[in-house]
């Protein structure tokens, strides 16, 4: 699929991006009324996961044959890792917001994450697929 380079570059940046938002909201909520510091610790993680998750777009895009591949695979279980941390989140939310949760960015986050994962699933498909075979 060409393009797809492109395509999973995009998705990934979207996905780092609301990750990093997120990280942000978590950060502005943190304040003394919380002690324990879920929310900075909530907030590193996810400032840490979006890093991780533009990083991995470029690499898969700038990369060729087996590297790429690789890109796309660790690409692909961070994308997984996102989706189940903002379903988590919202799941444990269902009462009550947790840690001034910030429900919408968690919902993008979950959208957006599985949309990266089968875009990165079906690059990494085609990756392999287009690998020389040793005969």
């Amino acid at each position: 699929m060409p393009g797809n380079e492109r395509v999973t570059l995009v998705m990934a940046a979207a996905a780092a991006a609301t990750c990093l938002a997120t990280g942000v909201a978590y950060l502005v909520s943190a304040g003394p009324s919380t002690p324990e510091g879920g929310e900075i610790w909530l907030g590193t993680l996810a400032l840490l996961g979006g890093s991780a998750l533009g990083a991995a777009g470029l690499w898969q895009y700038r990369g060729e044959g087996v590297p790429r591949l690789l890109a796309l695979v660790l690409l692909s279980m961070l994308a997984a890792v996102y989706v189940a941390a903002n379903t988590l989140a919202l799941v444990a939310s269902i009462d009550e917001p947790i840690l001034g949760a910030p429900l919408p960015l968690h919902w993008a986050g979950v959208s957006v994450g599985a949309v990266l994962y089968i875009v990165t699933l079906v690059g990494a498909s085609l990756a392999f697929r287009a690998r020389p075979r040793a005969n």
